[in-house]
């Protein structure tokens, strides 16, 4: 439903962030959980379908993120059937943070967009619990997992006024043809503006985070 719980207890599913937890994690996280964070937050991705991008999921040109599989471990899934893949808007300023992030992008065999020093997929429960929760404890904020994210960014959808169909769609929650040439009649202007609204909440203060930089070993 429409009820939304602020994030409390670790491990449940419904638990948000607020915009200002948001911008704040993305303050104080390092690269390359600030992307990591920011993708999660800026498009409602799946954890999972965060870690497993490759490089070649992005397209700056037409601004789309292809989600093609997700990590699991150490591993990459593919999608059980057509209708798990998903295509979505690259707002702004999720573009402008990518851009930035691939100048130091660690090169690596499978091409992925986050990968550890052996060229694997990070392992979401290390992502939380070494990198999420030591900023979430520093900001007195109560440990949460990655959902956390997608979440906070169905909850803006819905506050900045963006119909049940578009954040549906946005979030994949609806069964959907997953065609590129679907996708590109399903990403119209009403499902941009609503992304690019949200992300421009969540954009974090870069310039003062650069200043005040919290080091989360």
């Amino acid at each position: 439903g429409d009820l939304v719980i602020p994030c409390s207890k670790p491990g449940k599913q419904g638990r948000f962030f607020t915009a200002e937890q948001v911008r704040s994690i993305l303050e104080l996280a390092v690269e390359p959980w600030r992307t990591i964070f920011a993708l999660a937050a800026m498009t409602g991705l799946r954890p999972g379908e965060v870690l497993g991008l490759l490089i070649d999921d992005l397209d700056f040109e037409q601004r789309l993120i292809f989600v093609r599989r997700s990590a699991w471990y150490s591993h990459l899934i593919s999608p059980k059937s057509t209708r798990s893949s998903a295509t979505v808007p690259m707002p702004e300023p999720l573009a402008e943070m990518l851009t930035n992030f691939l100048h130091s992008w660690r090169p690596n065999e499978r091409r992925l967009l986050f990968s550890n020093r052996r060229g694997n997929p990070y392992s979401e429960n290390k992502v939380v619990q070494k990198r999420l929760w030591p900023i979430l404890d520093a900001l007195s904020i109560p440990r949460c997992g990655m959902h956390a994210f997608r979440h906070a960014h169905g909850s803006l959808m819905h506050s900045i006024g963006a119909s049940l169909k578009v954040t549906q769609t946005q979030l994949r929650h609806a069964d959907a043809s997953t065609t590129l040439r679907y996708y590109l009649h399903v990403i119209g202007s009403e499902q941009r503006d609503a992304a690019e609204k949200v992300a421009r909440i969540l954009r974090p203060d870069v310039a003062n985070s650069e200043r005040k930089f919290l080091h989360v070993n």
